[in-house]
Formats: C-alpha cells, sequence, structure tokens
C-alpha cells in the first residue's frame, strides 16, 4: 500500500507488479513523504525491503519514504529488518539516520473495531514516538461483533438458542462454523457455515469485489491469508498524524444549496338563411349598444371572478394606448377604441374572411360546390337531421347564430364550437357529442322533482342562473328517460355557482370514465423562473361549450317546474341537457381532452419565428451532472432565437396560467394568442376575467405563486385564506387556553367544526408544504374517539392486541381475534372529540408559523440556491454512518478524477437511543442527524440536499411529512423545521442496499474505511439521478423490441427529450385547415419513453396528457426504481400493466442495483377494462 502524507487516498500494488509500481510512485514529482507499507511472509518483507532500501539510496529520496511492515506469520525479526535497512547504507557510506528504527507495535482487529481474534506485528523504518503508540492503542469507537456480519436469511441446520453468542472468529480459518440468528427457524437460530460474502465484510473486503450471486463457489478466499484493511489503515493514522486528524473531521469545504335548436330552416330555403346570417352580421356590427354594456369595475379579485363581473375597459384602453408610447385620454382614444372593435369584429364574423366564409368554404370542400342541392334533396328525401350534411349544416348555423349575437367582449348568446375549424379526425365528435363509455345497459330512472331554495333571494339567484342556461338553449325540450337535479354553492363576492348533479340520480354510476391527469401549482413552476411574467386567462363556460353524447341526453333530464314558456309534461314542466353539463361523470374528461386539442392547435408550429409559443430544443439541468443549476427548472424547453426559457401555457380546467421569461410586453402576446386562439376555434375567452401580465397574479389551483427578479420563485396564499388561518387558530387556542383556567382534564370539541376546519387547513398545504406534519394533531383528535388509538390518539400496534389476547386466552396468536372483538365493541360517532396533546403542540407552531398579518412566502427555487450536498446515509445493524460532499465538485474535470473528490463522513455505534427502536426509525434518525451535523458545521443554509437513504420507510415518512409511528413523525418534524431554518430544500431518495454497499456508506456504518467514496472513488458514478434506463443498458432496448415484435403493430419509437412534447403526442407533420391556418397532423405509434428519474414525474404527466388526446397509440415508459415518491403514484394511477424487471435480468444487469420498473399503456377500449378496484396490476418478471 502506498500513501502520501496529506493524501486521503491510498494506491495498492499488486504482489507480481510491485518492484514498477514502487518505482513509478517514488519517483513522482512530489515533496510530501511517502508511505510504503508492505505485508506478507517474514521472508517476502525482507526482500523487498533490501530491494527498497538500495533503490532509494540510488535514487536520493532516502528523505522522502517510511517503510512499515506488517507480518502475516507471527513474530518477526527485529534484527533482519534493521540489518536489511543497514547493511545498505554502509555498503554505499550514506548516513543512516533516517533509516534505524528500535521501535516494534503491535495492533489487533478488535482493537479498531473489527471481530477477528488476533493481533499483528509491524516494524517501521522510523521513530515510532510515544504519541504514535497512543495511537495505535486507541480503541475504537465502532465496536462490531459477530452478529452484526450474519444474515439471518442464510438456511443452516436448526439450533437451540445459544446461552452465549459468538462475538469474534479466529484468523485464517477459511471453513468456519457458527450460531446464527434466522428468521425462518422456529427457534430463530441454526447452525451454518459462514458465506463468502460474509467473510469478506468480516476481512474488510472491498464491496466491489465480492462475487455476485450463485458465484461464491469458487471464489477465491487468499484474503483469510492477509491482514485485514482496517489495521492497515490504523497503520496510515500511526505514522501520520495529520492524516488521522483529517479522518476524523473530514475535508472542510464550502456548501450551498347541440343542444342544436329545432331546424326552423327545414322549411325554409337554405339560400336565404345564409342571407339572413349575413344581413344579420352587417347589422349586428353596427349597433353602438352592444358596447354600451361595458363598463368600469372597482378593482377588486374576488369579483372580478364573478360570472356577471363588467370589463374594465379603461384598463384595456390606456394598456392598448400606453403599448405605442402615447398618454391615454378616455374622450379621444375611449371613442377610437370603440371604432376599432367594431371594426375587428365585423371581420371576424364577415362572410368572405369571417366565422362566415370559413363555414362556407369548409361545406364547399367537403360536400362539392353543389353542397346545397344536395342538402336539399336529403330533406325531401326524408332522412332530414340524420344526413351527415344535415348536421353540419345544423350545428354550423347554430354556432355562427351565436357568434353574430356576441358582442367584442363577451360570447352574450353563448357559443357552439367551430367544429370544421379543428384537426378533422375530431369534426364528428365536435359536432355530435363525446362518446361515453357505460358500465351497463339499464340506465337509471330517477324521477324526483327539484328542490329549491326556501329563502327568496338563494332561490331568486339560481331561478336566474338556471334560466341562462335555458335561455342560451343549453337545456332545451326533447325526450327524457330520467332526470337530474341541481344546487348552489357561494362563489365570489354575493354570487354563486350551479352544481348539476347526476350522481342523486344514479347516472354516474352507469358510467366509466378513465382517470386523468390535471396539472398542480408545480407545473407551472416547473416552467418558470425567477424572471418570469404571468397571464391568466379563464375559459367561459368550459363544459357547455361541448355537445353530450346523443345517447345520453334522455337520461339527463331537468325538472324546471316554475319556469314560464315550457312545455308541461304529466303535470310537470320537464327539459333535458344537451350539452356536457358539469356533473355527469364523463364530462371533465371529455371536455378537457378536447381543450388539449385545442391547445395543440393554438400553440402552432413551434419552429415560426414569429409565434409566441415557439420553441427549439428541451434542455435537461439534471441533479447528479455536472452543470446543474438549482435556481433553474430540471427539465424546460429553450427558445434558440430569444435566448431563454420559451413561453408556456398551462390549463387547470378552465383556468389557464400563460407564462414569458422575456418580460410583461411579451407575457401579454402570449396571452393574447392564446386567448384569440380560443376564440377562433368557438371558445370562449371570458375576458371580463382577464388580468394583466405580472411577476404576482394571484391565486390559481389553490396557491399564489410570485417571481422576484434576483430572487428567485416563492408560493403564498391570498390575504382572505391567510387571515382565515390565522382567526381558526386562534379559535383553538382560546379554547385551550379557557380550559387551562377551568383546571379541566380534556379539552371538548365540536367534531364537525374541526372536521371543517382541518379540510382548510389540508388545503393550505398547497402553498406550505412544510406545514403538513403539524397537521397530524388534528388528524389524531378526529380519530381519538376509535376503538384502536391510544390516549394521544395514535393507532395501537400488534403488540397491543398480542398482549390482550394473552391476557384473554393465554394465546398471543389469537391477536386479530382480539381486535375484532375490539372493534366491535366500539361506541358510535360522537359529536364531541377530545383534543390530544399532539393538537395542542401544533396549534401553537402553526400559530407561530401564522403569526405575521401578511402572508409568508415560501421559497420554491431560489436565485441565490447555487448550492449542492449530495449524501449517503446507512444504519447497518449496530452501527450508523453518513458521509456527503459538495455538489459544486461534481465538474466535469473532478467526475474523471476521482483523487479530486472531497468527502465528509460521520460514523458511530447506536448507544441507549437506538435500543428497544426498529431499523425504520434508526435509518431515518441517522439522516436527521446527519442534517444536524451540517447544520453544526454550517454546511446547511441555503442548500439543496440530496439525501440518499436504503430505507423505503424513511424515505416515504419524509416526502409524505407524516407517519404513523410517534418515533418517526417526531424525526419528520425536525427534517421539516431544519428545512424552514435553514431555507434548505431537502430530498430524501431510496436507493438499492447493493448501491449502498458499493458507494461505501454501509461499509462506513461498521467502521469500515476503505470502501466507495472513502476509498476514493468520485461520489458522481454513485449518484444515479440523471441517467436513463436506456443510457445505462444497451439490453433494455433490445429486450423491449425482442417482446414487441414489431409487425403489423409497428416499430418501437425511443422518445428524445423534444419528442415527449411531439411525436409522443402522435403529432407527425401538419396540414392546414379551410382558412390556411395550421394544424397539427395526427398518426398512431408505439412509443418508449426513457427519462432520467429525477424528470419522470413531468414524463408521465405528457404521458397521460398525451393518451387523454388520443387514445389509439401505445406507450411504454421505463425508468430505474429511483425517486419513486415523486412519480410512482403517477404510474400505478394510470398504466394498463406495470412489469418490474430485477437486477439479474436478461435486459437488466445485476450491476444496476435498482429494479427497473416498465409501464405499459394500450389503446383504449369501448367499456371499463377489468372489475378490480385500487391500484393497476403489478407483475414481477425475474
Amino acid at each position: 500500500m502506498l500513501q502520501r502524507s496529506t493524501d486521503e487516498n491510498h494506491r495498492i500494488v499488486d504482489k507480481d507488479q510491485w518492484k514498477s509500481g514502487i518505482r513509478e510512485f517514488l519517483n513522482e514529482e512530489d515533496s510530501r513523504v511517502g508511505l510504503v507499507l508492505i505485508q506478507g511472509a517474514e521472508s517476502t518483507v525482507i526482500k523487498v525491503c533490501r530491494w527498497l532500501a538500495s533503490y532509494s539510496l540510488k535514487k536520493e529520496l532516502k528523505d522522502k519514504v517510511c517503510v512499515v511492515a506488517g507480518f502475516t506469520d507471527g513474530q518477526p525479526s527485529r534484527k533482519k529488518f534493521e540489518g536489511c535497512f543497514h547493511e545498505r547504507v554502509s555498503k554505499r557510506q550514506r548516513v543512516r539516520s533516517n533509516m534505524e528504527t528500535d521501535k516494534t507495535f503491535f495492533i489487533s482487529h478488535t482493537l479498531v473495531g473489527g471481530v477477528i481474534d488476533h493481533q499483528w506485528s509491524f516494524l517501521s523504518n522510523v521513530d515510532i514516538t510515544s504519541e504514535m503508540l497512543q495511537g495505535v492503542s486507541h480503541q475504537s469507537e465502532v465496536q462490531a461483533k459477530l452478529g452484526d456480519y450474519l444474515s439471518p436469511t442464510e438456511k443452516g441446520s436448526e439450533t437451540a438458542v445459544p446461552g452465549k453468542t459468538q462475538d469474534t472468529i479466529p484468523w485464517k480459518k477459511r471453513k468456519l462454523q457458527v450460531v446464527s440468528p434466522n428468521v425462518f427457524s422456529s427457534t430463530r437460530w441454526v447452525r451454518r457455515h459462514l458465506t463468502h460474502k460474509e467473510l469478506m465484510d468480516i476481512y474488510d473486503v472491498n464491496a466491489s469485489l465480492k462475487p455476485k450471486k450463485g458465484d461464491e463457489e469458487g471464489a477465491t478466499t487468499d484474503f483469510t491469508q492477509q491482514i485485514p484493511a482496517r489495521v492497515l489503515i490504523r497503520c496510515l493514522e500511526v505514522i501520520f498524524m495529520d492524516l488521522s486528524q483529517k479522518a476524523n473531521d473530514g475535508e472542510q469545504c464550502d456548501h450551498q444549496m347541440v343542444n342544436t335548436p329545432k331546424d326552423s330552416g327545414m322549411t325554409s330555403d337554405i339560400q336565404q338563411e345564409i342571407t339572413q346570417l349575413e344581413a344579420i352580421a352587417r347589422r349586428h356590427v353596427t349597433d353602438e349598444s352592444r358596447d354600451a354594456e361595458a363598463g368600469n369595475l372597482v378593482d377588486d379579485s374576488l369579483s372580478n371572478k364573478n360570472d356577471d363581473a363588467e370589463i374594465k375597459v379603461d384598463e384595456w384602453n390606456v394598456r392598448a394606448v400606453e403599448s405605442v408610447n402615447i398618454r391615454y385620454d378616455s374622450e379621444l382614444h375611449g371613442v377610437a377604441l370603440n371604432v376599432l372593435r367594431k371594426g375587428l369584429f365585423r371581420r371576424y364574423c364577415h362572410h368572405r374572411y369571417g366565422v362566415i366564409g370559413s363555414f362556407k368554404r369548409f361545406m364547399q370542400q367537403e360536400y362539392g360546390t353543389s353542397w346545397l342541392d344536395e342538402m336539399r334533396a336529403e330533406r325531401k328525401g326524408g332522412r332530414g337531421c340524420e344526413a351527415d350534411i344535415v348536421k353540419s349544416y345544423t350545428v354550423g348555423v347554430d354556432a355562427i347564430r351565436r357568434a353574430l349575437e356576441s358582442s367584442f367582449w363577451d360570447w352574450s348568446a353563448g357559443s357552439t364550437i367551430f367544429f370544421w375549424r379543428w384537426p378533422r379526425e375530431l369534426w364528428r365528435e365536435l359536432r355530435d357529442g363525446s362518446p361515453v363509455w357505460f358500465r351497463r345497459r339499464d340506465l337509471p330512472r330517477f324521477w324526483k322533482g327539484q328542490r329549491w331554495p326556501k329563502e327568496a333571494d338563494e332561490r331568486d339567484k339560481l331561478h336566474s342562473k338556471v334560466s341562462k342556461v335555458i335561455e342560451r338553449g343549453y337545456i332545451t325540450h326533447g325526450h327524457v328517460k330520467s332526470l337530474t337535479s341541481f344546487f348552489a354553492v357561494p362563489k365570489g363576492e354575493g354570487d354563486i355557482r350551479v352544481v348539476y348533479d347526476a350522481s342523486r340520480s344514479g347516472l354516474n354510476d352507469a358510467i366509466w370514465t378513465p382517470n386523468f391527469c390535471l396539472p398542480t401549482m408545480d407545473t407551472v413552476l416547473a416552467n418558470a423562473d425567477a424572471s418570469t411574467y404571468f397571464g391568466d386567462i379563464d375559459l367561459g363556460e368550459m363544459f357547455l361549450n361541448y355537445f353530450l353524447d346523443a345517447s345520453l341526453r334522455p337520461y339527463a333530464g331537468v325538472d324546471v317546474s316554475g319556469f314560464s314558456n315550457t312545455e308541461k309534461k304529466q303535470g310537470r314542466e320537464l327539459m333535458r341537457w344537451e350539452r356536457a353539463l358539469m356533473g355527469v361523470k364523463s364530462s371533465p374528461f371529455n371536455c378537457v381532452r378536447i381543450y388539449l386539442f385545442g391547445e395543440d392547435v393554438i400553440k402552432g408550429d413551434r419552429k415560426r419565428k414569429t409565434n409566441p409559443f415557439r420553441w427549439d430544443r428541451v434542455v435537461d439541468n439534471l441533479p447528479g451532472t455536472a452543470n446543474y443549476d438549482p435556481s433553474k427548472p430540471w427539465i424546460y424547453k429553450y427558445d434558440e432565437v430569444n435566448g431563454c426559457m420559451a413561453n408556456f401555457v398551462v390549463s387547470y380546467v378552465d383556468d389557464l396560467r400563460t407564462g414569458s421569461q422575456r418580460g410583461k410586453e411579451e407575457c401579454d402576446r402570449t396571452t393574447h394568442t392564446m386567448a384569440s386562439g380560443l376564440n377562433y376555434l368557438g371558445e370562449q375567452d371570458a375576458a371580463r376575467k382577464r388580468k394583466m401580465a405580472s411577476q404576482n397574479p394571484g391565486p390559481w389551483a389553490g396557491a399564489v405563486m410570485e417571481s422576484v427578479k434576483g430572487e428567485g420563485l416563492y408560493v403564498s396564499t391570498s390575504l382572505a385564506k391567510w387571515t382565515k388561518t390565522r382567526t381558526i387558530l386562534q379559535q383553538y387556542r382560546d379554547i385551550i387556553k379557557a380550559a387551562a383556567e377551568k383546571k379541566e382534564v380534556k379539552v371538548w370539541l365540536n367534531k364537525k367544526r374541526l372536521e371543517q376546519d382541518t379540510g382548510f387547513l389540508v388545503h393550505m398545504f398547497m402553498a406550505y408544504k412544510n406545514m403538513r406534519p403539524y397537521l397530524k394533531g388534528f388528524y389524531l383528535t378526529l380519530n381519538g374517539w376509535r376503538f384502536d388509538r391510544d390516549d394521544g390518539g395514535w393507532q395501537l400496534g400488534k403488540r397491543h392486541w398480542k398482549d390482550i389476547a394473552e391476557d384473554i386466552w393465554g394465546d398471543e396468536a389469537r391477536w386479530e381475534e382480539a381486535r375484532e372483538q375490539g372493534k366491535r365493541g366500539e361506541e358510535g360517532d360522537s359529536e364531541l372529540v377530545a383534543m390530544v396533546p399532539q393538537m395542542e403542540r401544533d396549534v401553537e407552531f402553526l400559530s407561530t408559523m401564522f403569526g405575521n398579518a401578511q402572508p409568508a412566502k415560501r421559497l420554491v427555487r431560489g436565485v441565490k440556491i447555487a448550492r449542492i450536498i449530495y449524501g449517503f446515509g446507512d444504519a447497518s445493524g449496530a452501527g450508523f454512518g453518513s458521509s456527503w460532499m459538495d455538489g459544486s465538485q461534481l465538474t466535469r474535470r473532478n467526475m474523471e478524477d476521482e483523487t479530486r473528490s472531497r468527502v465528509k463522513y460521520r460514523f458511530g455505534r447506536w448507544g441507549s437511543e437506538g435500543d428497544g427502536t426498529s431499523s425504520n426509525y434508526r435509518e431515518l434518525r441517522n439522516l436527521v442527524d446527519s442534517l444536524e451535523e451540517m447544520s453544526r458545521q454550517g454546511d446547511l443554509t441555503g442548500v439543496e440536499v440530496f439525501l440518499f437513504t436504503d430505507n423505503s420507510t424513511a424515505e416515504a415518512a419524509f416526502n409524505r411529512g407524516s407517519s404513523s409511528s410517534p418515533l418517526l413523525f417526531e424525526l419528520v418534524k425536525k427534517v421539516k423545521l431544519l428545512e424552514m431554518c435553514h431555507r434548505a430544500r431537502v430530498h430524501v431518495i431510496h436507493i438499492a442496499g447493493t448501491r449502498m454497499i458499493d458507494q461505501g456508506t454501509d461499509g462506513l456504518s461498521r467502521g469500515c474505511l476503505v470502501e466507495g467514496v472513502m476509498r476514493g472513488d468520485s461520489i458522481a458514478s454513485f449518484i444515479p439521478l440523471h441517467q436513463t434506463a436506456l443510457e445505462r443498458s444497451e439490453a433494455v432496448l433490445k429486450w423491449l423490441r425482442e417482446a414487441h415484435g414489431g409487425g403489423a403493430a409497428g416499430e418501437l419509437t425511443v422518445l428524445g427529450k423534444e419528442d415527449w412534447y411531439v411525436r409522443g403526442h402522435d403529432i407527425v407533420g401538419s396540414t392546414t385547415n379551410v382558412d390556411g391556418r395550421w394544424l397539427p397532423e395526427y398518426g398512431v405509434g408505439q412509443y418508449v419513453w426513457a427519462p432520467p428519474p429525477c424528470v419522470a414525474a413531468q414524463c408521465l404527466e405528457e404521458i397521460r396528457k398525451a393518451r387523454h388526446k388520443r387514445q389509439v397509440s401505445t406507450h411504454v415508459f421505463v425508468c430505474p426504481r429511483i425517486m419513486t415518491v415523486d412519480w410512482q403514484r403517477h404510474l400505478y394511477k394510470s398504466a394498463d400493466l406495470v412489469v418490474v424487471l430485477n437486477p439479474g435480468h436478461t435486459a437488466w444487469e445485476e450491476n444496476q442495483h435498482e429494479p427497473l420498473i416498465l409501464g405499459f399503456y394500450f389503446p383504449y377500449l369501448r367499456h371499463e377494462p377489468l372489475p378490480h378496484q385500487g391500484r393497476g396490476l403489478k407483475y414481477l418478471i425475474d
């Protein structure tokens, strides 16, 4: 073993190449002292020492060489060792001052934390000081026992419980029988031989040298004849005391971190109808009264969302005038802009350029120039509205009528989609209604009458809302077989939202609808940075834009008794829905799906230079890579023309959020492009709800986002919600205080009120993620009345029920029976619940968290967070260890040169704090202790930390922010508190135990300092977050292609990251519509999506979005099982089949460590695929 005096790393020279290795080492241009540590039999050691003494004198290196010899064959001859150097010196008449030694020292394996009962002799050619001898005799803090190395799953001969366990083994014993614990034995003990792996662990052999499973039989055991690595490491500490100091403290480094109305034209001349439409258009656009309804509105964000909110015309005018650097004059510019808007609306409806001309061109192209004659013939032939051409004409005319009766600002008469402007494959669906999947053929018959509010004010509001829907023809006359109902809920300030309910009638139970993915606040933030401006768009009458499936309309009846001008049937006034009402189970899926197609159309050609939504490539900014920048999203589209992140739009049902990094003007332009595109397609842009571009745009999807240039991205909440939260918490503080003053033992709470308050606080969690652990007390209180809860509200474990079974029947095996009896004896749900102590503590903490009068801001991604820490933690048996390093060292040069990595580490053995605790607790406790150590060293403030563990429970508890175990829960709270106090961002990631072994922290937990990064390996090689499955193993794609087979299904297409947003959505090219506007062209495909684990969630969002739109393609998702807390829920919720390939499979080699997960998405059926409930199917392939 060769080492420099201030190096962390050492070099091991093979016995057959020792001369060349030593020559190369001694001839390095390095002023530091070199240590040559020799181990072997006495004869071998003497031979090497003689050659070394001669060579060092010849090259004049005597001052650069220290020699330490360890002997494997008993007590060495000190005289021979000294003579070796004396002879060589005297013959060459050299000074011998540095070649004299009179010290011998001994080191045992147990002294350094091992379990081999032997001590080895060492001689050195340097003086061994008393301080060095004291270092030799220092007892290691990590004292292991043989049981720490024994696997409890290895087979053996069943034996009785040993009276005393064996703690050590003799040296050089290759075959050794031991008594080992075993989980499968009835006595829990077996007698067996040590396995090859266990033997290598005991002798401190590096993990990378261990044979694969099944290859142990022929593996060598020569290492049992050598001195264990721990003992050799102690020699280094003895010779270089400064090295010993560094081994304890680690290197210092810096860290951061249609209804279609009745066809009145059926009896009139068709050409006359078209002429009338054109006349209406000319008359309508000269009617000044239509713009008179647009007024001004006070600046109130709540009322701005009301359905009847007026248009802020002055605000729009100011924006239009100031964009050309002119000061706004309301009298002058207001009139001019009104005239301009009339002209624009006239063009929108124009018989040649506008919607009328567009529809006429469509009819001519689709049905020929004689389409009028053909339609007359269809009508005369008796087919009426069943003919395709008649359906197209009827719906088209209805869409044009609604457009003409609208104003520049508002769709006053509602809307019907301009289906002919959309991609061809959607024409029929948009015209006739989206198909619905039914669970059964016998649909319900429900005839209960509609209930109305008793209060006159609420009744009038509800009457007004429903009347508006009827007036617009969304509810009309038709055959009714069953009824639905409706009711009102508050919305905004003084407004209501009508909820149309198809569940009460049983209709929703008869419909099957696939699940689909909706974006969250994180989806928007993944496209933004600190300089992003945001815009808002609201879709008017989102669901009512689209037709209901014709087969469903008779079962969507409405009891409108009390409304005027309706026909009576059997004493009641009945109508039916023609549009996709919100309350029908299929409506969200179908309506959001159609909108997504429209979004493809509006975004247009991504490479056109004038397109606000243009982009050229996808940028990877992945943890674990040399150029990772924590101030940027992990993956984003990039616009090379403008040199920035691409503009974006994200839709949450009918709420759209746009964004641009290029400033307010560009964001407004992006929003305008999206809104005008919606109007072009016949979807309603609710301009009355529009807000100007801002870096603080207001609430969206449950929270408020804000970008601050030079600082970062923040999430908060509205002042109203913040104030409500403070009020709730103060009420509970007052209750607690009053109970304390009365000296009441228990604090009783109203259960219904507590449920409502808890629900609101959960909603606040959308903005403040770190408050989640402090909601635990609320849940414990809500469930504390149940039979299986202790006084603190925690669920009683199996041990409790076993004790009860033992007391009752003397047989703890009947614990399930005891639990069932307890459940039968449970008292019914009560109106009051007793507050548990945990809730009192949580109320106090949350009160502090929400103590300010103004909403706090949670940092999502900061510009100043430019440092990263990568760390590994493991708690193996009785020991623990963790290692971490500054991610800024992961430069390309350092990733290629292992010796440049600088690692900090800690290790030890559990004391009394680990007694009686589970391995899950010790694993998470080790991670928490590591974070606290980083905090003490000043390494945690403003840092992004990636902590890897081989314990999945620790990962789950941290990422859920909660645990059913009180001990684990307290640890989770500690981590969240550390995050808040240091403004750090912590990721806890589960990896395979074999990766932890290779990385070296597994060995470190047992006190071994010669494995993985402790040996000098680059930590980058153990951080697999940025590598795809196809990059890690070429065999995966080969195996997939063989399994797929090609043929009629087509070849598998492997998608690059740019393809995620294009080809993966079945976009194979482009075409144009009747107006010459760009449209995407779609095609069927068989796609392989292979994302890096850190962006697998974004990949799955795109898969689900693509499959939501088109259900005819096959998608295969392939990803190693890492960071699954971010994406596994997506996968199991959406995939038809999940396959897991364990390491060792033909396509996934054993050195890949974590299993490979594959999700298969097949084309849709027309019915529910399987009757099972819950998560998707999962198959494990050996």
